[in-house]
């Protein structure tokens, strides 16, 4: 049932205010739009007005839906279609939007009741439908096509909010037939988490490409329900990833800031993971497919366009001309000629804002009196500022060495060279040809102690004081302790990485038999003291000699790590409402023992970019230290 927006909302006896024609930037009380339109003023978006041309559907009317409708409306989107086919109710009253008063009312039409009242320059639609149906499947498409039968769309985005697989689904095949650009969104069952993901038919993986776990086991989830028992909601959580699922939307409608194809959230840490989901080439859904196979064939001309879009925005910033080149004021920024020194901050650069000054206004005399023209200005100009800045450094350079002069060596004495535990040493690593800039391991008072004056331990006991003595003795401890330790703190990532290894294998043989306890205690160990995977992968990776295979191994590193936290199930059975059956378990343990597989296939491709010295060296001096 459709229902075109623009009643008042029951009970308010006030009138609604009258349609605006056309957006103003004017900030004055009566002006709705005043606050949108400062957008474009401050150059955030190019033409806020175009908003007023866009069309989104909105399936889903719960905690989201309801929200992202809302705040849609309040933004001035021009239409807006809404699909739920559940009505209001108190249970709801948890969440936002929808009131008491609309309980039995279907929540398309009371949302369209709300939305009227808040924005009545919105037109709404309003359709109370089961979309899983096969009715239902035909007439959500009939809604969004441009004309019966045309397989074109007549919106600018789909925004899934629906809290099934079922929906999605039809939602995800519904947008790959009408070839629509739609945003998925969804909240954990804990109310703790969710998530907004970008389906761009071709582009991006398509619902069926990476379908969820329980799906891709051949669970149905529907049987996962039990009679009495409902999810967890939060406004909160629900209201958040409402905002980052509108917010996408307006980049993606209006063409301003990053659109981001997938984005999580999870409350307990203030975690928002990114990433990019490539479609599967095997999706099951031979659409997906379809749309792949064509997204590939227009790359070339993508890639083009791309590219002159590029070339023109060089070119325009190019004769747009430097940002404030001049200003009343005659404020300049000026760098500073030095450090502080005699003639650092406070001289030079104190004269040269005086000449930057006086060949501006020669500039502007220049300018005003027509000559030269703007380009040869330009290159004067920092032909000028070029021999000015070499100036200076010359002058800089000789007040730094005179005071050195001046200061001369403590006492008279010749300079002392430099120690080789001077703080800014770059000292070869374990890996050869690797230098390194890096704090010193040990201090000037550090080596002092071990080189420095005092007693000796070539003198006999005899002849020292019992107080002599210890100082000797305590040295001999720390420089035996020094000797091993710091000789091995390279070595020990590689080699505790190595002993992770057999943890894991460890881990493959206690996950089929159930043995959570033992499970967890081993992981433990992986995870934190004494092998703390995560450092330890970190320290690993920096050691490598260059860039790339440093990133190689970061982004290894990572997937060993998220690997191995996946392996434990036990934290997911007890945030369950549902009884840990022999199906369930076989289920996860299914899924740990392959995370173990995982961590154990990826941790051996990162040991595998260590020098094979390196890990030789690592194994050997473990095996020989005490612990």
């Amino acid at each position: 049932m459709a229902q075109a927006g623009g009643q008042a909302a029951a009970g308010n006896t006030a009138a609604p205010r009258p349609k605006v024609d056309k957006l103003s930037s004017e900030v004055v009380d009566s002006n709705p739009y005043s606050r949108l339109m400062a957008l474009q003023r401050m150059g955030i978006v190019k033409d806020y007005e175009q908003i007023r041309n866009k069309t989104v559907a909105v399936v889903g009317m719960g905690g989201v839906g309801s929200v992202a409708a809302e705040m849609l409306t309040r933004c001035g989107i021009g239409r807006l279609l809404m699909y739920d086919y559940d009505k209001v109710e108190l249970a709801n009253m948890n969440r936002l939007f929808f009131r008491p008063e609309q309980c039995g009312m279907t929540k398309t039409d009371a949302a369209a009741q709300t939305l009227a009242g808040i924005n009545p320059d919105v037109a709404l639609e309003s359709y109370t439908m089961n979309i899983t149906t096969l009715e239902g499947f035909d007439a959500f498409k009939a809604t969004l096509e441009t004309a019966p039968g045309s397989g074109t769309s007549r919106v600018d985005l789909v925004l899934s909010c629906v809290d099934n697989y079922e929906a999605r689904m039809t939602i995800n095949q519904v947008c790959l037939e009408l070839n629509q650009t739609w945003m998925e969104s969804g909240v954990s069952e804990d109310a703790v988490s969710g998530h907004i993901q970008v389906v761009a038919p071709g582009e991006t993986a398509c619902f069926a490409c990476v379908p969820p776990l329980v799906v891709a086991s051949g669970i149905d989830e529907r049987t996962l329900k039990r009679e009495g028992v409902c999810a967890a909601s939060l406004p909160t959580t629900m209201g958040i990833v409402a905002g980052l699922l509108v917010q996408n939307s307006l980049k993606y409608l209006l063409h301003f800031g990053q659109v981001t194809q997938y984005l999580g959230y999870s409350s307990l840490k203030d975690f928002f993971p990114t990433m990019d989901i490539k479609p599967n080439t095997h999706c099951t859904n031979a659409l997906c497919r379809q749309r792949q196979a064509e997204w590939a064939v227009g790359a070339p001309a993508r890639e083009a366009a791309a590219a002159a879009a590029a070339a023109e925005a060089a070119a325009a910033e190019a004769a747009a001309g430097p940002l404030h080149e001049t200003n009343e004021w005659g404020i300049e920024v000026v760098a500073d000629a030095g450090t502080s020194g005699v003639a650092g901050r406070g001289g030079l650069a104190r004269r040269a804002a005086p000449l930057a000054a006086r060949r501006r206004r020669a500039v502007l005399l220049r300018a005003q009196q027509g000559e030269p023209g703007v380009s040869e200005d330009v290159i004067a100009r920092l032909r000028a500022a070029e021999e000015e800045a070499a100036r200076l450094k010359q002058e800089l350079a000789a007040a730094q060495a005179a005071a050195g002069a001046a200061a001369g060596a403590p006492g008279g004495d010749e300079a002392r060279p430099p120690r080789i535990d001077g703080g800014d040493l770059r000292r070869e690593t374990l890996f050869s040809g690797v230098d390194s800039k890096q704090r010193n391991w040990l201090s000037e008072s550090d080596v002092s102690f071990f080189t420095g004056g005092g007693p000796s331990e070539a003198v006999g006991a005899d002849g020292l004081s019992q107080e002599e003595q210890a100082v000797v003795q305590r040295r001999l401890i720390l420089g035996a302790v020094a000797a091993v330790g710091l000789g091995a703190f390279a070595l020990v990532p590689t080699g505790q990485l190595q002993l992770v290894q057999e943890l894991l294998a460890q881990a493959e043989q206690l996950v089929p038999d159930g043995d959570l306890p033992a499970l967890q205690s081993l992981l433990a160990r992986i995870l934190g003291e004494p092998n703390n995977l995560q450092q330890n992968l970190r320290d690993a990776a920096s050691c490598l000699p260059t860039t790339r295979e440093v990133e190689a191994a970061e982004a290894l590193g990572r997937d060993v790590y998220e690997y191995v936290r996946q392996i434990d199930y036990d934290q997911y059975f007890d945030s369950r409402a549902a009884a840990r059956d022999g199906r369930l378990m076989k289920q996860y343990v299914d899924f740990s023992l392959n995370s173990t597989k995982a961590a154990q296939a990826k941790l051996r491709e990162f040991l595998a970019l260590m020098p094979a010295e390196q890990r030789e060296a690592a194994a050997a001096q473990l095996a020989t230290l005490p612990f």
